[in-house]
């Protein structure tokens, strides 16, 4: 049983109650309370692992369509740009990341395609040579779609709900990847 006066007691009501950013925020301030050594250790590398991205090269995006509007799940990346977490499908949702010297925004809108709600992803890309860029879309680890990027941009139309992986590559290295999960609920 707990009183409340344990740091490890008002951590755990934290991440039960806490939207991410207020958690790191209040994990960040009460630091001076957090156990010392090993169990330290343990602590912070289990709070990185569960809301960081192991990889900085990796943007993530869970996104659901439910009656006509896109709900964010949950992404990885620097900034959201302020869209609502539900809100209409032809707004999207937009994520941006910065890889090493390049910056890219993700942009997730519906669309329908034979009567049937597909997902429209557009990625714009910042930085040196983008016009060298190769941007390949990947669902069960078989190549699907790859563009060059025009004028900084590559769109993807029509897209069915599944999980993706979209790698964007300039001549002898990887930029970096989009994990990408799209949702369809029943109506």
């Amino acid at each position: 049983m707990t009183d409340g006066t344990n740091p490890n007691d008002r951590i755990e009501r934290l991440l039960a109650r806490k939207p991410v950013d207020s958690l790191l925020n209040a994990v960040r301030e009460a630091e001076h309370a957090f156990p010392t050594g090993a169990r330290r250790k343990r602590l912070l590398e289990r709070a990185t692992a569960i809301f960081q991205p192991q990889r900085s090269n990796v943007l993530k995006l869970v996104i659901r369509a439910v009656r006509r509007q896109l709900e964010l799940i949950e992404f990885v990346g620097d900034r959201i740009m302020p869209v609502p977490v539900r809100g209409p499908a032809d707004d999207g949702v937009v994520v941006k990341h910065r890889f090493a010297n390049h910056d890219v925004s993700a942009h997730v809108s519906l669309t329908d395609h034979n009567s049937e709600q597909r997902f429209a992803v557009t990625l714009d890309l910042w930085g040196e040579r983008t016009e060298e860029f190769r941007v390949s879309l990947f669902r069960d680890g078989r190549e699907i779609a790859s563009e060059v990027p025009r004028k900084g941009r590559v769109w993807f139309s029509r897209v069915a709900a599944g999980n993706y992986r979209v790698v964007m590559e300039a001549p002898g290295h990887e930029i970096g990847q989009l994990d990408l999960a799209l949702e369809a609920a029943a109506a």
